[in-house]
């Protein structure tokens, strides 16, 4: 089992580093639409529309495009190499 594992690190770090990834431009998205929660709340709507555009493009890549579309797969795809004999 550790010579698979050794075979397949390159492809374990990609995912790791996918992963994490995904989260921090998620955790932004999500830090960018509260400050357009404060900033609408201040009374400042053009600020406010600014941030939750930016806050939506930065979810869409984080849970969308890298989430999604690279993380799944490639640990779907570990998944099933390691499982082969």
């Amino acid at each position: 089992m550790d010579e698979t594992i050794a075979t397949h690190l390159a492809e374990i770090v990609e995912l790791v580093v996918a992963t994490i990834g995904a989260g921090v431009i998620s955790a932004v998205g999500i830090y960018l639409e509260s400050l357009a929660l404060g900033a609408l709340s201040g009374g400042q709507f053009e600020v406010a529309v600014w941030l939750f555009a930016a806050g939506l493009v930065a979810l869409y890549f984080g849970v969308y495009a890298l989430g999604l579309s690279e993380v799944i797969p490639r640990l779907r795809q570990l998944r099933r190499s390691l499982a082969q004999p």
